[in-house]
């Protein structure tokens, strides 16, 4: 074509600055549509109702994907969520607690909070210590949990008994947070969550379902205490009341979560965002409006999760962040955080916006030629772009002129409200252009005008969405139409079509003409990638697979040339094997095992270990520099093709423990430190030469079988 483009660029950080933003984010792979974790159910864990287990009443979270579960029975299971097998702790009939107590997990204890709080262990089910009264009050808990190494537990200040034997609470008892150390059962704090009192005489057990305990993470400022690092949230489920205070007992947030009757259950996650379940009552021939609501850290926004629907009974999160749910007798619903598109605040689409400020031709009634935008568009998704030409910023608004510029950068506007009043200035969009001509009003190739603004809209789906690697606008407007006769150009209508059917070709012109100017960015090591990075190897001799990575190739190619004048070294081998595995390999080679060969106790051992022929050596290489049988047959492939002809290779993965007469090498994968005493807690430590034995157990499955040692599967 006559003449050079000129063009304006938006391809890194600071491009896309330049201008107002809306639910957009910067990754490494471009600007593309925020995202955020959404819960979604990934599985319900349903117990057969013919079996022993009773309905489920209170579940409690333990360690090492663990789930300990009440039932109406009054029995105590542990259930492996992982490998879906449970184990009955204790059973029915024991008479200690019943079936509207409540449980927390703390110190390798299972605490039950029934008459008094009794911890129990969790290997045999026996009671480690029990605690009954504080400060000559009796304890009878509404509300239990345990985080962060404590337990806390709510009690009613007075408890009185009816008639027939019933607890009940009198109307406008103070209640008490008692905070516990769980391995000793020592009280280690207390305090009054005012105002928070009953509200009328009710039922000890019912009332059990009208308070909730969960211990967040602090808010770490320049003045907190040791107390403020963490915060205890309580829930009033029937009145909706939520109120969270620092471990020495100051109040630090009240307000209402939801309406009253409507709360069942709550739970924290890491990040403090707060879940509350609905337990309403809820007709069957009626659309389920149950959901879960996720509440933010600052507490003024209600969001539904739609991964779940239904009443639920109690709530809790791992840490994992894994939501498990208890909403029927005996299933649990879990749900996990995964990455989906966030919806924009104001419209609740998954979509984004950018809104740029001018660009300048310096250049009365320029004629803009075309847009080209590098981006990825996946399917359901869309990039719609819009713009607008003037010689001048100023633009009307309302009833008022006002800059352009300055309004667009108004951080006092939504962008919402800034698009609502711009639209009718700019184009119609145009739909996932690639490379697009700028037309005018009336869809010719004749948009003039010294500045141009943009406007960007990607429209993502829940779960993919639009990556814009960048935007080029090119200036001034040519076409190959210049290159034909006059002729053709004298008819306006003729014409225009003219131009932009020639843009196809241009088009393609103007790419062959950019990859032959770039061309010899493909012969350049540190620039090139993929297939062109090892198309250059094959130039020096060297093909890898695709296990092989584009850095990898390049640190490969690059020190060639040395590694070809040491091809069948040691110092060759080492240094590929490292390039590739990113662990520098130990090689062992015959000559240097000699002295342990020429002791007979252990000639033996070495021949096992390392080999016995002469022009035999073993290359050493930690398990973690090895994750696939894929790259160990790499590893083994590049061994094979630079050693020496004449000799055998040994490879030998170490794995990271100490196991005697294997390779076990002091310092690298084995260590031996200092005998030290085992403390069990604050009061009970074992010293360095106590031996434990279990006398007259063995051969006793679930208690101590060793396998090929005193019992074996026949």
């Amino acid at each position: 074509m006559n003449g050079t483009f000129r063009f304006f660029a938006w391809n890194n950080h600071a491009d896309w600055a330049k201008g107002q933003t809306a639910n957009l984010e910067m990754t490494p792979e471009g600007l593309t549509v925020g995202r955020t974790p959404k819960y979604v159910l990934k599985r319900t864990i349903s117990f057969d109702p013919h079996l022993e287990m009773a309905a489920i009443r209170d579940i409690a979270m333990g360690e090492q994907k663990t789930l300990y579960l009440l039932d109406a029975a009054a029995k105590l299971w542990v259930y492996h969520y992982d490998i879906e097998d449970r184990v009955l702790l204790q059973d029915q009939g024991h008479g200690l607690f019943g079936p509207q107590a409540l449980i927390a997990y703390a110190a390798h204890s299972l605490c039950v909070a029934d008459r008094g709080v009794t911890a129990y262990s969790i290997t045999n089910a026996q009671a480690v210590w029990q605690l009954d009264e504080w400060r000559g009050i009796s304890i009878h808990p509404l509300a239990v949990t345990a985080a962060h190494g404590l337990l806390y537990v709510l009690i009613p200040t007075q408890v009185t008994q009816d008639s027939g034997g019933r607890l009940k609470v009198p109307a406008d008892t103070d209640l008490v947070c008692l905070i516990i150390q769980p391995s000793s059962g020592a009280i280690i704090g207390d305090f009054s969550p005012q105002p928070l009192t009953t509200t009328g005489v009710g039922d000890l057990l019912r009332m059990r379902d009208d308070f909730c305990l969960a211990v967040s993470a602090g808010n770490h400022t320049s003045d907190a205490t040791d107390t403020d690092d963490y915060q205890i949230n309580l829930l009033c489920t029937h009145t909706g009341r939520f109120l969270r205070y620092t471990q020495s007992g100051r109040l630090i947030h009240y307000s209402t979560l939801l309406s009253p009757q409507k709360a069942s259950s709550f739970a924290i996650d890491a990040s403090n965002r707060l879940y509350v379940s609905d337990g309403r009552y809820a007709p069957g021939e009626k659309e389920d409006d149950r959901f879960i609501q996720c509440i933010g850290e600052t507490i003024d926004s209600h969001t539904p999760l739609p991964g779940f629907r239904g009443a639920a009974r109690k709530l809790l999160i791992d840490s994992a962040d894994r939501l498990f749910v208890l909403h029927r007798k005996k299933e649990l619903a879990v749900l996990e955080p995964e990455l989906r598109t966030q919806t924009m605040e104001g419209s609740g689409l998954a979509e984004g916006m950018f809104l740029a400020t001018s660009v300048d031709s310096t250049e009365t009634e320029m004629r803009w030629h075309k847009l080209i935008l590098d981006a990825d568009i996946p399917k359901e998704t869309q990039i719609q772009v819009s713009v607008y030409y003037a010689d001048h910023k100023r633009v009307m608004i309302g009833e008022r002129y006002v800059d352009l510029d300055a309004y667009i950068m108004d951080e006092t506007i939504s962008l919402h409200e800034k698009w609502r009043n711009l639209r009718p200035l700019y184009s119609k969009p145009i739909i996932s252009p690639k490379d697009a001509l700028f037309l005018d009003a009336k869809g010719r190739y004749n948009a003039r005008g010294r500045y141009l603004w943009l406007f960007i809209h990607l429209v993502a789906s829940e779960q993919t969405a639009p990556v814009l690697r960048s935007a080029r606008v090119f200036f001034p407007g040519m076409s190959l139409l210049s290159f034909l006769p006059g002729i053709y150009q004298e008819e306006e209508r003729s014409r225009d079509f003219l131009e932009r059917f020639l843009s196809l070709f241009g088009t393609f012109l103007d790419g062959m003409e950019g990859q032959i100017d770039q061309i010899s960015r493909l012969f350049d090591v540190d620039v090139t990638t993929g297939g062109h990075l090892r198309w250059l190897g094959t130039w020096l001799g060297i093909s890898v697979d695709d296990t092989w990575s584009d850095t990898q190739v390049r640190e490969l190619l690059k020190e060639a040339p040395t590694l070809y004048r040491k091809r069948g070294t040691k110092q060759a081998l080492e240094r590929i094997l490292q390039i590739y595995t990113g662990k520098r390999p130990w090689i062992l080679e015959h000559f240097q095992l000699r002295s342990l060969r020429e002791h007979p106790a252990y000639r033996r051992l070495a021949d096992e270990l390392f080999g016995e022929a002469p022009y035999t050596f073993c290359v050493i290489l930690p398990s973690s520099a090895i994750p696939s049988d894929k790259i160990r047959l790499t590893v083994e492939q590049i061994i094979g093709e630079q050693k020496p002809a004449f000799t055998e290779a040994k490879l030998v993965i170490m794995e990271p423990w100490m196991y005697l007469d294997s390779h076990s090498y002091l310092g690298v994968n084995s260590y031996v430190s200092e005998p030290t005493a085992l403390t069990i807690d604050e009061r009970t430590a074992m010293p360095n030469h106590t031996v434990l034995i279990d006398v007259g157990l063995d051969h006793r499955l679930g208690l101590h079988t060793r396998l090929e040692f005193d019992s074996k599967l026949e």
